[in-house]
C-alpha cells in the first residue's frame, strides 16, 4: 500500500507488527520516531527562514516556535555580516556590561536569541534555521511523503521494547540508520553543488 498519510502509516505498522495487542501503542511508536527524526535529522527540507526584529536596548528576541537549530544568522544591513555564535557562558563573560552597539555575536538561552552587544538601534536579523517537523497526525509533510521508509522503520524500531527477541529488529534498525544517512548525504551533496556554482555568495 502507498504511504502518503498518517493513517496509511499506522495501518502499515499494524500489519508489520502483526500483534493485535499493540494496536493502541502504534501512535506512540510514530510519536517516538518523529521525536528522534526532529532531534537527529538535519536536511534541506527542514530549513526555514525568519526575520528577527531587534529592539534598541533589548538584548533578547524570541526564536520561532518550531525552532530546532541555527544554520546561520546575520544582521540585514550594509555591510551584511554574519553573527558569530558564542556559548551562553561566553556571552555573559563578554557582554555582561551595559555597552550597546551593532550586534556581532549571539547565543541561545531557553526560547530566545540573545545578542551582543545589546542593540543600539532597531535592526532586522535574518535567521536560517532547522525547524521541527509538524506531527504527522496533523497533516502529512514533504519529508514523510518523500521518505516513508524513514518513518516506517523508525516506528518499528520504537516498537522494539514490546517485541523482545524479534529477529526482524536488526533489519529494521539497519534500514532506519541507512535512511537517515542517505538523507543527510543527499543534503550534503546538494549544498556542496550550490557552493560550487556560487562562490561569490558568502552566506
Amino acid at each position: 500500500m502507498a504511504l502518503a498519510t498518517y493513517s496509511d502509516l499506522t495501518s502499515a505498522l499494524a500489519g508489520w507488527v502483526d500483534r493485535s495487542d499493540l494496536t493502541s501503542r502504534i501512535p506512540d511508536f510514530v510519536s517516538i520516531c518523529e521525536a528522534r527524526v526532529n532531534r537527529k535529522l538535519r536536511i534541506r527540507e527542514m530549513q526555514a527562514e525568519a526575520d528577527v526584529s531587534l529592539v534598541a536596548g533589548t538584548r533578547t528576541a524570541a526564536l520561532p516556535s518550531d525552532f530546532a537549530e541555527v544554520r546561520r544568522l546575520y544582521i540585514n544591513s550594509s555591510p551584511i555580516k554574519r553573527l558569530d555564535y558564542v556559548t551562553p557562558e561566553e556571552y555573559w563573560d563578554r557582554y555582561l556590561g551595559t555597552n550597546t552597539g551593532k550586534p556581532i555575536a549571539f547565543s541561545i538561552e531557553g526560547s530566545n536569541l540573545v545578542f551582543g552587544p545589546t542593540p543600539d538601534a532597531a535592526y532586522t536579523a535574518k535567521l536560517l534555521y532547522y525547524r521541527q517537523l509538524p506531527a504527522l497526525s496533523s497533516s502529512a509533510h514533504g519529508v514523510f511523503v518523500s521518505n516513508p521508509d524513514l518513518y516506517l522503520y523508525g516506528s518499528l524500531v520504537a516498537a522494539e521494547p514490546f517485541l523482545k527477541n524479534d529477529k526482524r529488529f536488526g533489519l529494521w534498525k539497519a534500514q532506519w540508520d541507512e535512511a537517515m544517512m542517505e538523507l543527510e548525504a543527499q543534503t550534503s551533496r546538494a549544498q556542496g553543488s550550490m557552493r560550487i556554482r556560487d562562490d561569490s555568495n558568502p552566506y
